[in-house]
């Protein structure tokens, strides 16, 4: 079997940059039929490339723009001095052999020499010093900025195209489907795919409309198979990733973001609350999930997650669906219990620059849950 040397990065984003293109641009109706003639095993294969378009799409921040443009402006600061130099007879052989041949008879001349060479070069370029100067301020500024727009609407797209992608997938699969045979449990195991890159592109830097658009995918996902992430005998880690995501945005400092996450969790909580003698487990994943995401990240705000919260809370009491149950009972109780998570949050900051207070707190804060097995471990892992 021939060698196979990896491809470079700029390599592979230039060939997944022309296969969301092709995506893209594709017709709809085209498009799908040609996903029902694919089988199983191939569209697995289309999930794992649109996984990876997500890995090599993720917008980094004017930060990364400006610390290219910098590179670039010094490879062309170099290669302009190289070129004064070659102007000059700088650094060349023949300049060598010249200032050789002068050394001999004067040295008196040869410095002569260089020193009008140089000041005749400094005189040529003197005039154009301050415009230079100019542009150099004003130019790599106005680039930037350019470029990093232009970045951040390139991975849009890219997202945008990725999800219509995936709810094309999905539109194929719940064709002809029966819940009793094999074809069933296969299809599901694959939406447990699909969910898998949502999931991750969620953990992803995205615009604001990106985020909005992947929301709504992962409720349609959700809704057309209520029982994916609520089975017993699938690993609850893919339920554990998507709260710790839809719980991080939920303390997103911008209003739209919050809403849609809020949204997103209340939908998930409603739709477990049916099935039988299952929803004291979404409550334990929910809070084991905040109290991941308090002792690991550094990034999300209290206040807005509080808002959230109180969101999610008026759902549960506003929605006449469970107006009759005990839902709007439990879901207080759950948002009680998060609270109290956060407010144990602000215990940690003041202690956060005393390690060991810290460690002692998140001890005694580990012991209060030692009715919750799982929940203790949580907040020990956090140690």
């Amino acid at each position: 079997e021939p060698r196979r040397w990896p491809l470079r990065e700029e390599t592979t984003r230039d060939l997944l940059i022309c296969f969301i293109w092709v995506l893209k641009n594709t017709l709809s109706n085209l498009f799908r039929r040609w996903l029902n003639e694919q089988s199983l095993h191939k569209l697995s294969q289309l999930i794992e490339v649109l996984d990876i378009c997500v890995s090599c799409f993720e917008y980094k921040g004017k930060k990364n723009s400006k610390t290219l443009n910098q590179s670039t402006m010094r490879r062309n600061c170099n290669l302009k001095a190289k070129l004064e130099d070659a102007i000059r007879g700088l650094g060349s052989a023949r300049r060598e052999l010249i200032l050789r041949r002068r050394d001999r008879n004067s040295n008196q001349i040869s410095q002569s020499f260089s020193q009008s060479d140089a000041l005749r070069w400094r005189k040529d370029s003197f005039q154009q010093t301050r415009y230079t100067n100019s542009l150099r301020v004003t130019k790599p500024a106005i680039e930037s900025e350019s470029e990093a727009n232009l970045e951040k609407h390139l991975l849009c797209e890219v997202t945008l195209t990725i999800l219509e992608t995936i709810e094309s997938i999905i539109f194929v699969l719940c064709q002809d489907m029966d819940a009793s045979s094999d074809y069933y449990r296969q299809c599901q195991s694959l939406v447990g795919s699909i969910l898998q890159v949502v999931i991750h592109a969620l953990s992803t830097n995205q615009c604001t409309h990106a985020l909005q658009n992947l929301f709504y995918t992962q409720r349609s996902i959700l809704t057309k198979f209520p029982n994916l992430l609520f089975e017993e005998r699938l690993d609850h880690e893919l339920l554990s990733e998507l709260l710790l995501q839809l719980l991080r945005h939920c303390s997103s400092s911008v209003s739209a973001v919050r809403s849609q996450a809020s949204a997103s969790l209340y939908t998930l909580m409603r739709q477990n609350f049916k099935i039988p003698s299952n929803f004291a487990q979404i409550k334990m994943q929910i809070t084991m999930s905040l109290s991941s995401l308090v002792g690991t990240s550094h990034h999300f705000s209290e206040q807005f997650l509080r808002r959230s919260l109180k969101t999610i809370l008026i759902y549960a009491v506003v929605d006449k669906d469970f107006q009759d149950s005990n839902f709007p009972e439990q879901v207080q109780d759950l948002v009680f219990n998060l609270h109290m998570i956060l407010s144990d949050t602000i215990r940690m900051k003041e202690y956060q620059e005393d390690p060991e207070m810290l460690i002692d707190l998140m001890y005694r804060i580990a012991k209060g849950y030692q009715h919750s097995p799982d929940l203790r471990l949580t907040w020990l892992a956090n140690m």
